[in-house]
This record gives structure tokens, sequence and C-alpha cells, in this order.
């Protein structure tokens, strides 16, 4: 019984400790590769943007308030001025299938806008702050010339000594005070402007450029984010069918080049570089040989356990303009090392 447990052992150590990949007399060994899509994004039905929120009519009375205010709700911590809408849309179309050519901004299906997220879209395109900004920055420009008519009036009445020396300075001080609250306006009036012009672009790369105008089409785009094919679409999204606006509805990715990647045992991906030869046989087509070289070798080994060898990632680019070669394919890479 203890020598067939010693055999166990020996065999046991034989096998971890074994490389991992078939080796001929020239240098050159076979691993197994599996083919990976190298750039894709998953196309979602629209998320909603960014709220601002309700308006305080009492901060009519107070600048300052509202001003404070507004930064607050706008540093993130607010989050149901946040919040995504979790609503869910109605497909109207779908103008592309799997295996399809797309670019980059293509319009892949249509959906019917519910009137809830028009109402919203709207409410974010409101211009109130920025008018409400430049009301308060034309009257504090209206007390600034008050105040400098009244500058000149005192330098005139100065001559005959018939204003106090009080009175000049506390019309300095009013002037100052104005200039500072000027220049505070301004900055928010700015960056009001700025998000204006961030949430029109977004709206309009939605529900297209006549938004401003308050012109809202009755279907909304679902787009492309990129040029490549159709790789993986949602076998529900059909004409007529509901989905939450989380839920993915497309995956677009690029084909060509496609990319190779294998696991190669550490005695063999020490001599490995960027530029070594290898020659691909795809078990789908085992009569096609594909030549190509190594795009990367990782110096970071693959997770493993202390006792077993460690196998680092080697990727391999292959050119696949006619997309036969799918994701997920699973080939033979003999490589060649070259030293």
């Amino acid at each position: 019984m203890k020598h067939i447990l010693v055999f166990c052992c020996l065999a046991a150590l034989a096998f971890f400790a074994r490389p991992a990949f078939a080796q001929d007399a020239g240098g050159a060994f076979t691993v197994t590769g599996k083919t990976y899509c190298p750039v894709k994004y998953y196309v979602n039905s629209p998320n909603k943007g960014e709220d601002k929120g309700e308006r305080r009519k009492d901060i009519l009375e107070n600048p300052t308030m509202r001003i404070e205010n507004k930064k607050s709700s706008e540093g993130g911590q607010d989050v149901a001025m946040q919040g995504l809408d979790i609503s869910t849309i109605k497909l109207t179309k779908v103008l592309v299938n799997i295996g399809q050519e797309v670019q980059e901004e293509q319009v892949l299906a249509t959906y019917e806008i519910p009137i809830e997220n028009v109402i919203a879209e709207k409410q974010k395109l409101s211009k109130a702050d920025l008018k409400y900004y430049e009301y308060l920055l034309s009257e504090v420009n209206r007390a600034l010339d008050a105040l400098r008519v009244k500058r000149s009036e005192q330098e005139r009445m100065m001559r005959y000594q018939s204003v106090s020396p009080q009175e000049i300075e506390d019309n300095l001080g009013q002037i100052d005070v104005q200039l500072k609250q000027r220049d505070y306006i301004e900055q928010i009036l700015n960056e009001e402007k700025r998000q204006y012009k961030d949430q029109l672009e977004i709206t309009e790369s939605t529900y297209g450029k006549n938004v401003e105008k308050m012109i809202f089409p009755k279907e909304g785009y679902i787009r492309s984010q990129l040029s490549g094919t159709v790789i993986w679409m949602n076998f529900d999204a059909r004409v007529g069918k509901i989905f939450n606006t989380r839920t993915p509805l497309f995956l677009v990715g690029v084909l060509d080049p496609i990319v190779v990647r294998c696991a190669v045992h550490e005695i063999k991906a020490q001599n490995l570089k960027a530029g070594d030869k290898a020659s691909i046989v795809f078990h789908t087509m085992p009569d096609k040989t594909f030549e190509t070289t190594i795009n990367k070798v990782s110096y970071v080994a693959q997770p493993a356990m202390l006792q077993q060898p460690s196998f680092y990632e080697v990727e391999l680019l292959l050119p696949n303009p006619d997309k036969i070669l799918k994701e997920g394919l699973r080939c033979d890479v003999t490589i060649t090392p070259s030293s």
C-alpha cells in the first residue's frame, strides 16, 4: 500500500512539472489558443442624464443662497438629482442584424419616446437659469453705473467741501462690493453656459438638431458608438418589444484584425518576444494555415498555485478582412522562437 502511495505522489509531481506544450526538434512548439475581439462595445437603450432638480423660488431674493445651493447639489451628493431613468422603451424599428457592418453613429434601432422623457429633456434644456443670471448681471451693472455717477458728483462737490469724507468712503466701498458681485455672477453665468452647451450636445446626439427649439421627434435613435461588426444582438430585439433602459441590445466589435491569445509555459515564454513567427490552424478549418507573428508577450504570469508552473499570455494579431473568423474559435498555435 505504501508503494502505491509513493507511486501516486511521483505521478502527480510529474504531471504538474511537465511542460504544457508539444515541441519539435527545431525549437518550435504548439499550444492551444482562442480568438478574441480586440475592441467591442455593448449598445444599450438610452439612459437619462443628470437632472438639475427643483428650483427654489425663495432664492430669487437671495442670489448668494441660490448659487451656494446649486454648487452643493452639483457636488454629486444628491442622488435624487442624478438618478438614472429606469423606465422602459418600446422598439419601433430594428435596422441591423448579426454580422452586419456598421459605422460610428449609425442608427441601429429606433424606439418610441415616452412623453415623460420628453418633458424631462425639455426641463434640462431650460434657459431659466441663464436668463436669471443675465438679469442679475444687468442689475449689478445698473447699480455700478449709478454709483459711478454719484462718485462723479461727489468729486465736483469736493471742490466746494460740501461732501463728507465718510460719504466718499462709503460710496467707494459700495462700488468695490458691486464689482466683486459682478465677477462672481459672471463666473457662475459662464459655468451655466458651458453646462447648457454640453447638455445640448448630449440631447442633440439622441434626439436630433431641433431640440434647441424644443422640437422633439416621436422616435429616439439607438446608435453605434464605433465602426465595426454587429457580433451579437439581443434575440428579443424586435418591433414592439418593451425593454428596460439598462438592457443591452447590441454588441458591436472590431473583427479585423482579430486577436488570438494563448498561454505559454514559463520555460518557453522566457525566450519569446514580439515579432516571433507563428502559424495557426483552427479546429473548424483544419486544412487552412494562417501565418502571423507575436504581437505581445505578457510579463505577468496567470494566477496559479505555488507548486504549479507559471503560464504567460501571448497575443497574436491575425488579419480577418473577410470576417470568416469569429470570436471564441479554438486553434493550435505553433510558435517558432527567433532565439
